[in-house]
């Protein structure tokens, strides 16, 4: 027996050494190759992609201040500028000449002045009480009544407490194609002018060419590809990288980076625009700059991600060469050493242990190394030396072992044989000496009549015996199994319906037919549900359920099994015999013989299934009968 299990095991270490357990890691060399490859290649690839995260960190960072820094700082700039023409308007409307004065050629002569001086002024005008023109830079314009305009109606209603304080002096507008300055786009700063006797006298009318600013956001640059945009408030692009947005009609194309300097002032993001290209956009709202309020436009500073990661890509191909060139020497290296010092040594010891697993145990590596392999070399050989010894003794106690069990099995049934048969024997005894001292006829046929009974009861065993000591081979055909376990209930309909029991069936749509020896097979199911019907004496419920199993038998093969389970709600088999139910001449029954589920198990082996049994006391018992189908 010590060397069967050994056979078995030798087979098993056979098996995975030539990798029909693990297809993917088929040999040593490969499993401790692919070591070698985690353990050396890994950190040097980890390091590597590390190395390159850290930097791809570090450009995202560096273009965040980057933009940052430029979009800020460009924002606060436009902010002072406007401040100044905020603040030039405020100004000029307080000077006397305009607020005591009605003298337009002095009042024109100054605005030509200024607008010598100022360049970035489109135009400069006076506007009188009533909405007329009385003074301009643009002289055509004198004589023009604009009181239905609506920067003239907006400096209107500033009152003269408001006109005192210089943050709310000043009415602006948003940039718009001017009808006073050709149509070229402007911004306007207006203010009223109130005399020294605190009366509205009329406004100052200031139109700054939009040109100026789109300068400044043209000159910025930030790389080859990176660019500022100014926009208005509502999404309406004021100026780009191609400087004055002539028409003002254009939305910006990048909705989430301007709504989020509308909600969050400043910041950095990334965005797609409508092209797909991605951009890291720096943002910054305009706030005011001193007495000015702000306009609530934006600055964007955006550059496309292609160029922010360019080093960083080339700093990825320069690693992944390196890496290439590393991995390929770790690799050929690796290989040349694993084969030379572990894979051949390796082989001679799996081409002994697959010799010792197929019963040849004579002989012996060769292996001197000394290393762990030269060991296990060693220890392989001194257990063949050991096997060789001890494999004559195994086979002469597995021979008295054997003989052992079998008289044990053979006394055993005799026993069982001799108690069944003494019965039915003492039995006649007695009936014959009693029939030979009675002489009444009548008394004498009832004497003949339990002869008869014993005989036949010796008959029933003996035949019930017989199909288990030798069972007829059987002669498998096609049936339904729910055929079968129908016309065996047929049979005990008297026996089940006169307990007052309930048989419960339950089978798939799709249960197969099986090939199985009709009368076998019910003789099978007639045992299990008398055994069912005849445990519960006061009523209950037998329970049949049919269900297709799948079961893997080897690698790439599935076997397909038939189950029939058999539950009834009995007392249950006691414990003490429930591991030996299936042995001959085991019963609870009072007048059993204890073949029946002999018979089924020898049956059901005859058919190459199965049956398995379990019970739990005052639950009833459940057994399980398993028939194979073809192979699939």
């Amino acid at each position: 027996m010590a060397w069967a299990k050994w056979h078995t095991n030798c087979t098993s270490i056979n098996k995975t050494l030539s990798g029909k357990g693990l297809p993917l890691l088929r040999t040593l060399k490969a499993k401790l190759f692919l070591a070698m490859v985690i353990l050396g290649i890994g950190p040097f690839l980890l390091g590597g992609i590390l190395s390159y995260q850290l930097t791809l960190k570090s450009t995202v960072r560096q273009v965040e201040e980057t933009l940052a820094g430029v979009s800020g700082p460009l924002a606060r700039h436009i902010d002072s500028m406007l401040s100044e023409w905020w603040n030039d308007v405020q100004v000029i409307s307080h000077q006397p000449i305009f607020r005591e004065s009605d003298d337009k050629k002095k009042m024109s002569q100054v605005m030509e002045q200024l607008s010598r001086i100022y360049k970035s002024y489109a135009l400069m005008a006076v506007v009188n009480a009533q909405g007329e023109i009385v003074s301009a830079t643009k002289t055509d314009l004198v004589g023009l009544n604009v009181g239905k305009a609506g920067w003239f109606r907006k400096a209107k209603s500033i009152t003269l407490d408001q006109w005192h304080v210089p943050r709310e002096s000043v009415w602006n507008s948003e940039g718009y194609l001017s009808p006073l300055s050709d149509g070229i786009p402007v911004i306007c700063f207006n203010t009223p002018i109130y005399d020294y006797q605190d009366r509205f006298t009329g406004a100052i009318h200031n139109e700054i060419r939009l040109a100026y600013l789109a300068q400044t956001v043209q000159n910025v640059r930030v790389g080859r590809t990176g660019y500022a945009l100014l926009v208005r408030r509502d999404g309406v692009i004021l100026a780009s990288k191609d400087g004055l947005a002539s028409s003002l009609d254009r939305k910006v194309g990048f909705p989430g980076a301007f709504g989020k300097s509308l909600l969050l002032g400043a910041g950095v993001t990334r965005e797609t625009d409508s092209n797909g290209e991605e951009f890291f956009i720096g943002y910054a709202r305009l706030t005011g700059y001193d007495n000015f309020p702000g306009m609530g436009w934006s600055v964007l500073v955006v550059q496309k991600t292609e160029e922010v990661f360019a080093p960083t890509a080339a700093l990825l191909k320069v690693q992944l060469a390196i890496a290439l060139v590393g991995v390929t020497l770790i690799l050929v290296g690796g290989y040349f050493l694993l084969n030379i010092a572990i894979s051949k040594p390796m082989s001679r010891l799996v081409a002994q242990a697959r010799a010792i697993g197929q019963g040849d145990a004579a002989g012996e590596t060769a292996i001197t190394s000394k290393d762990e392999i030269g060991e296990l070399s060693e220890a392989l050989s001194q257990m063949v030396r050991d096997l060789k010894a001890h494999r004559s003794m195994e086979r002469d106690l597995e021979q008295q072992l054997f003989q052992t069990e079998k008289f044990a099995a053979i006394g055993e049934m005799v026993a069982g044989v001799a108690h069944e048969v003494k019965n039915p024997l003492a039995a006649i005894k007695l009936t014959v000496q009693a029939l030979n001292q009675e002489e009444d006829e009548q008394v004498k046929q009832e004497y003949f009549s339990r002869i008869t009974n014993e005989i036949n009861r010796l008959d029933a065993f003996l035949k019930t015996f017989f199909s288990f000591a030798r069972p007829q081979e059987p002669s498998p055909r096609p049936y339904d199994l729910r055929k079968i376990i129908k016309e065996t209930l047929t049979l005990l309909d008297k026996e089940i319906s006169g307990r007052g029991i309930t048989v419960k069936e339950e089978y798939p749509p799709d249960l197969p037919m099986v090939e199985v020896d009709y009368q076998q097979l019910q003789q099978v199911f007639l045992n299990l549900f008398l055994n069912a019907a005849q445990a519960m004496p006061t009523g209950g419920l037998i329970s049949i359920k049919g269900e297709v199993d799948h079961c893997q038998a080897g690698k790439e093969e599935t076997v397909q099994r038939v189950n029939v389970i058999v539950s009834d709600t009995g007392p249950g088999i006691p414990e003490e015999i429930r591991e030996k139910v299936f042995d001959p001449f085991i019963t609870t029954k009072p007048n059993g013989t204890g073949l029946g589920l002999a018979i089924v198990f020898r049956i059901l082996e005859k058919h190459s299934g199965a049956i398995k049994m379990s019970s739990r006391s005052g639950q009833g018992s459940t057994f399980t009968v398993t028939l194979p189908l073809k192979q699939i």
